[in-house]
């Protein structure tokens, strides 16, 4: 799991190739990537050619994203467009299922108005089988927790990012960062591995989450 890589200006090629290799270390099946991939436009990412680093981000079953707020400020289009080219597929109010066996259902920011709710989403989804539930933001908790869905992956928060952010927005949140089990449903939020528009982070790290899926006893 990567969120809120930000990329941009500040965050750029040598931080791309680092995680490649974190990721290629990792020898994961699957990479997700939980929105904010760039930090506001494709200028930066287009003008130091970004596209060559990022399309060696792979993994066996694939590499899927969903936008973030940071991806729908009028450059959505060209954002989802750069994602595609480089291998990524662009997971907005879809579905999809890896090897027949793990569901992965991706939805579009808040600020998309047109996104659908997550049972609408369940449409076409056996339930009966893992479903794991992609989209940017923790802000959907009592709407997950209540349907079919087994995980929960999300960033957006950057876990405060600067302190005393870190410590404030665990008060008025429901979940700023960690993991979290409501009803039957796991709900993980990564502080992100970038950041946003203050270009540091203080009293939180960078991260990528490695998760893996075991069976239910």
């Amino acid at each position: 799991l990567i969120s809120d890589m930000h990329l941009g200006r500040w965050f750029g090629n040598r931080q791309i190739d680092k995680l490649v290799n974190l990721v290629d270390a990792q020898d994961v099946d699957v990479v997700v990537i939980a929105g904010d991939i760039m930090n506001d436009t494709t200028i930066a990412y287009d003008k130091t050619n970004m596209h060559e680093r990022l399309s060696k981000l792979e993994a066996p079953l694939g590499v899927y994203a969903t936008l973030g707020n940071h991806d729908y400020l009028g450059y959505e289009k060209r954002i989802a467009d750069a994602v595609e080219r480089a291998g990524i597929k662009a997971l907005d109010n879809e579905s999809i299922q890896l090897e027949n066996s793990v569901w992965l259902v991706g939805r579009s920011d808040d600020v998309d108005l047109t996104r659908l709710t997550a049972k609408e989403l369940l449409t076409h989804v056996e339930t009966d089988k893992p479903v794991i539930f992609l989209e940017h933001r923790p802000t959907a908790l009592d709407e997950i927790s209540i349907l079919p869905i087994d995980l929960h992956l999300s960033g957006h928060t950057h876990g405060g990012q600067i302190f005393p952010l870190t410590t404030l927005m665990q008060w008025f949140t429901p979940l700023a960062h960690g993991s979290k089990k409501i009803e039957e449903t796991w709900f993980l939020v990564t502080s992100g591995y970038g950041f946003g528009a203050v270009p540091f982070r203080l009293g939180t790290r960078s991260e990528i989450w490695v998760i893996t899926l075991q069976q239910a006893p």
